[in-house]
């Protein structure tokens, strides 16, 4: 079940949200957190005070995006962005949600399952190669290394 616009604004009355996001009715959204339009949250994500969900990013239950962090969506064709939880970092392209390994193993296996193969040749290996950037960059600065 998700909120309509007023009812997350209302919710939420700290943080800023465009409208046309759908946000799960347990999701934690902390103050000033930035929620594009378009932007999927589903219940029991936790996103903290001052990060930035741009527009059509899809973040999964459980995810839980640090203070101050942004999650960038990149469209071609396909809208692909990175959905960080507390111990890993899963790539959405499309409709495909999978960690890097997978991408990188499967993903000319994944395009085909779509008829995609051509795409996947001359644009989503290098939009993959842009998430992987930005998850190593996020893991970099905000996952908590263990002691």
């Amino acid at each position: 079940m998700y909120l309509t616009t007023e009812e997350a604004r209302e919710k939420w009355s700290n943080a800023y949200i465009w409208s046309g996001a759908r946000i799960g009715r347990r999701a934690y959204i902390g103050r000033g957190a930035r929620i594009g339009s378009g932007a999927y949250i589903e219940s029991g994500a936790y996103i903290e005070s001052g990060a930035r969900i741009e527009s059509d990013a899809r973040i999964e239950r459980g995810a839980y995006i640090e203070s101050g962090a942004i999650i960038e969506t990149i469209r071609h064709r396909y809208t692909g962005n990175i959905i960080p939880y507390n111990d890993h970092i899963d790539i959405r392209i499309g409709c495909e949600v999978h960690d890097i390994e997978t991408w990188g193993r499967e993903g000319k296996a994944l395009a085909r399952k779509h008829s995609e193969s051509e795409w996947w040749e001359n644009t989503g290996k290098r939009m993959l190669v842009f998430l992987i950037e930005s998850a190593n960059q996020y893991r970099e600065n905000y996952i908590k290394k263990e002691n």
